[in-house]
């Protein structure tokens, strides 16, 4: 009997967890694609001062927040590292090593691979415009994120809360 009720105890704990995590995900999702957002206003801001990317990278990336820090003062980093790396390359290595560990969906990093295919291959005008129409679509994706936050999140709580019972009381 002791068994049961500690199996059982398992099995809700597992797809409760599993619920939580998925809310989880939900709820930190938006918040990561207006950070990242807000990063390239502030990169658009230097790069329009005449900043090099180099220098100006690090600094968004400080200013928006952690997570924007770590892309962004990531490909800093590979830049100042030297190697032949363009900026974009950077940049794109950067968003590799920041994507599995992130809320983000391959959706949202589409935007950021595309900008950092031109990031430093261009004149100040030409890039400015390009950080920009980044920004325009990383806010649409956060925007479209919110609205699925809070239709899904307390949903995904509840379901996997729920999921559990009803598996518990099924093998009891």
């Amino acid at each position: 009997m002791i068994t049961k009720l500690l199996g059982g105890a398992l099995i809700l704990g597992a797809s409760s967890s599993t619920g939580f995590t998925v809310a989880g995900n939900l709820a930190r999702r938006p918040a990561a694609l207006r950070q990242l957002a807000t990063a390239l206003s502030l990169l658009a801001t230097e790069v329009g001062y005449g900043q090099p990317l180099p220098a100006a990278l690090p600094l968004a990336g400080r200013a928006a927040g952690p997570l924007a820090e770590q892309l962004f003062g990531g490909a800093a980093g590979r830049l100042q590292q030297g190697g032949g790396l363009t900026a974009g390359q950077a940049l794109a290595a950067a968003l590799a090593e920041l994507f599995p560990a992130s809320p983000l969906t391959s959706d949202d990093r589409e935007p950021l691979l595309a900008l950092a295919a031109v990031l430093g291959a261009s004149g100040r005008d030409d890039q400015l415009r390009h950080l920009s129409l980044c920004q325009q679509r990383l806010a649409a994706l956060a925007e479209a994120a919110e609205a699925r936050r809070q239709r899904y999140e307390r949903v995904a709580r509840y379901s996997g809360v729920l999921t559990g019972l009803a598996l518990v009381l099924l093998l009891l």
